[in-house]
């Protein structure tokens, strides 16, 4: 008999009447008797007779058990689909789900059981996100999750991506790992012995940083801004939207001079340090602050473009 304190069981009713109102019950409900898991409809009828240590939901027809310790999957009939091999397994979406082997590997299996990605590992794992293009990101690392010195939520030189073939594209070496616009780019990010993330990019076309993690992304130090090539036939007076046509710079403050500019991914300079604030706006436009006056209580402000063409008059 499991015992239930009034405090928590007021908590839990609190929590169910919640799902009852706003979720649909599931057709079969994961039920407990004694010690025996199985599961029952809505009516409390016996559908799957218990008989598992634990059980999970049912996700896309399969959930997974547990008996003596090893975790498989079923099908909604109670038949056992995928064999118990394993110490921990999670639900499936969209056709694939994580799991682990003896506390020592990560794997991502099929609905079949067929191992798509095996990767050896000393603590936590999971996928954290899928995009449209069948890229994958997760984590293999000893400590899952920590804090920058800002309070920043990141992880601790385990993030890789792997493609939709579960290739790994990207190595396990980043702290911070983000989509852009681009497919072929990634914004990555370390941890430097001061505790703060330092960020670059990665080229997949290059299978390379080639913008180094050395900078910080924030108001003090710098941004990474995507823009679009301009197009090559002078007649068209228009940024070129195509997705291979982008180029990467950063908006960047000079240690020395404490001015902002705008460099390329070989650190050339493309607008000089020399204004006081400056950000993208849209369409290859920035906004560009200069003070006039010591105590910066009067600034020149205006649009500019990444050829310090300036768009207002004095």
């Amino acid at each position: 008999m499991i015992t239930i304190k009034p405090y928590l069981f007021l908590f839990l009713n609190i929590l169910a009447s919640n799902l009852i109102y706003s979720q649909t019950l599931p057709t079969l409900i994961p039920y407990r008797k004694g010690d025996k898991w199985g599961y029952c409809d809505s009516a409390k009828k016996i559908i799957i007779k218990p008989q598992w240590e634990d059980v999970g939901f049912f996700s896309e027809g399969l959930a997974a058990v547990r008996i003596k310790g090893k975790y498989g999957y079923i099908d909604t009939t109670g038949k056992i689909v995928i064999n118990y091999r394993y110490t921990s397994a999670k639900e499936f979406d969209e056709e694939i789900s994580e799991v682990e082997i003896k506390n020592k590997y990560f794997e991502i299996i099929d609905k079949t059981g067929k191992s798509l990605f095996k990767k050896k590992h000393k603590g936590e794992f999971g996928i954290l996100n899928k995009n449209k293009n069948g890229f994958i990101l997760f984590s293999l690392s000893k400590k899952r999750y920590l804090y920058t010195t800002d309070l920043e939520y990141c992880y601790s030189k385990s993030i890789g991506v792997c493609n939709k073939k579960f290739k790994i594209i990207i190595p396990f070496n980043y702290s911070l790992i983000e989509y852009t616009e681009n497919i072929n780019f990634f914004i990555v990010a370390k941890l430097n012995k001061n505790g703060d993330l330092n960020y670059g990019l990665y080229d997949l076309s290059s299978k390379k940083e080639i913008i180094k993690c050395d900078y910080k992304s924030d108001s003090d130090s710098l941004y990474l801004v995507q823009l679009k090539k301009l197009n090559a036939n002078p007649l068209v007076n228009h940024f070129n939207n195509s997705e291979n046509n982008s180029v990467y710079y950063i908006i960047k403050k000079d240690s020395l001079s404490q001015k902002w500019g705008l460099i390329d991914s070989t650190s050339k300079i493309i607008i000089a340090f020399q204004y006081d604030s400056l950000y993208k706006i849209r369409n290859g436009l920035f906004m560009s602050y200069k003070a006039l006056s010591t105590s910066k209580s009067i600034y020149n402000t205006g649009l500019i473009d990444k050829y310090d063409t300036k768009y207002f008059d004095d």
